[in-house]
């Protein structure tokens, strides 16, 4: 099983490490996930069965949850200072490198240059 990230007309699909990966990089070049927005149709479907429950703001489901314009924005930056710091050989701290050791910088800019057109959803 997989994720497909959908947005402004476009899609992406890959596997689970590959998104945790990414998430993993981007984290440590400076992106603070922000959280995600709850799927439109949360609170009918979710809290019908338990009015408590709340939405966690998760990138680790197929909810169809939005992750908000700026925050794919700047999670495509901190994925192009990581491609940025890759080709041109600069230091890096411990968690950068444990972070890039099974990274493909050619997936890397495409999940980049998606996420760089702003908001998407996690299907």
């Amino acid at each position: 099983m997989g994720v497909d990230l959908y947005g402004r007309g476009r899609s992406l699909s890959m596997n689970w490490a590959g998104w945790e990966s990414c998430f993993r990089i981007a984290s440590a070049f400076g992106w603070s996930p922000a959280g995600t927005a709850a799927p439109d149709d949360f609170d009918e479907v979710r809290r019908a069965a338990n009015p408590t429950v709340k939405w966690d703001g998760g990138y680790f489901s197929n909810d169809y949850q939005r992750v908000t314009d700026c925050d794919a924005q700047a999670f495509a930056r901190a994925l192009f200072r990581a491609l940025r710091a890759v080709r041109s050989g600069e230091m890096l701290t411990v968690e950068q490198h444990f972070a890039l050791k099974s990274a493909e910088p050619g997936f890397i800019e495409e999940l980049a240059w998606f996420a760089r057109t702003g908001e998407f959803e996690i299907g």
